[in-house]
């Protein structure tokens, strides 16, 4: 089954059970990121918005731990860790698990950096953030880079 089919008939069911909730699918990569971020807020409702890649696959209780971050008002967005599911597949996925683990060790020190501006470090692979600081930050806006 494609991964769209997956998603659809799952925001289904949880519709279906009364959650506030919608399928959307772009049929074009305009802006790639960013231009998925913005279609979404186009029609997202509420003060919160959850980010993840495509290839993320959040721990049920994801948001019970990081929503609460949010009572403090001057937080923004929280960025949360994402890990391997294959990591013991093979010798290949160890490896790339641990490559990966050390880009996001040397990324997130360099970002917590004083001279670093936080929206110019925000890589929100899996992650929460105030919907006004997603659009103050400029999120949604393809860069000249992804306008194809």
């Amino acid at each position: 089954m494609k991964t769209q089919q997956v998603a659809a008939d799952i925001v289904a069911r949880y519709a279906a059970l009364g959650h506030p909730i919608s399928y959307i699918h772009r049929t074009n990569r305009y802006g790639y990121k960013a231009g998925a971020l913005d279609a979404g807020l186009n029609v997202a409702k509420g003060e919160f918005v959850a980010i993840f890649d495509a290839d993320f696959v959040p721990p049920p209780d994801w948001i019970m731990k990081v929503i609460h971050h949010f009572a403090e008002p001057g937080i923004g967005m929280v960025q949360t860790r994402w890990s391997h599911m294959n990591r013991n597949y093979s010798m290949l996925t160890q490896i790339e698990a641990i490559l990966l683990d050390g880009h996001f060790i040397i990324e997130h020190g360099a970002a917590s950096e004083p001279t670093t501006t936080s929206t110019s470090t925000a890589r929100p692979a899996c992650g929460a953030s105030r919907r006004l600081w997603t659009e103050a930050a400029g999120s949604t806006t393809p860069s000249p880079k992804t306008q194809t």
